[in-house]
């Protein structure tokens, strides 16, 4: 087989993704706010070699550091929309894909507060290096869901 005769790519499936941050926000009226703060992503990640006459599988552990600047507009008192960049640094020694770059995020959430304590659920869009550090052309989609406390001082 020639390298023409190959159709396809390898393929990447990503195993127990999780999340942890803590985020800092200031609100600026009664509508906008600015939050900031530092996210560590982990998993797992398999990549299988494209079609050929071995198929090689390779894993690795992925961690990434993100540090977001969000901007967060109150549409009522309990729901609300974010979105803002992303500087996020890959950290895994051993990957053949570069995550670290600039991405973005957009959401939308609701929260409740009792008090000065409250809780929070958005549901977001985080595409990861949409500008990246190096040549890297793949990044990193995630459509997820992030469930906090949050205090208010």
């Amino acid at each position: 087989m020639t390298g023409s005769d190959y159709i396809g790519g390898p393929s990447y499936d990503v195993e127990k993704f999780r999340e942890f941050g803590l985020l800092f926000g200031k609100e600026l009226n009664g509508k906008w706010a600015v939050e900031t703060g530092v996210n560590i992503a982990a998993a797992n990640v398999i990549v299988r070699s494209g079609p050929g006459p071995e198929i090689n599988v390779t894993r690795y552990k992925f961690e990434m550091l993100s540090f977001p600047v969000i901007v967060k507009y109150s549409i009522s008192s309990f729901l609300y929309v974010n979105g803002g960049p992303l500087l996020d640094i890959q950290r895994s020694e051993k990957s053949t894909i570069n995550q670290s770059g600039i991405g973005y995020l957009i959401g939308i959430g609701a929260q409740q507060y009792f008090n000065n304590v409250g809780i929070y659920l958005n549901p977001h869009l985080k595409r990861h290096a949409a500008i990246s550090f190096d040549s890297s052309i793949e990044n990193l989609t995630e459509l997820g869901v992030q469930l906090g406390v949050a205090y208010k001082f």
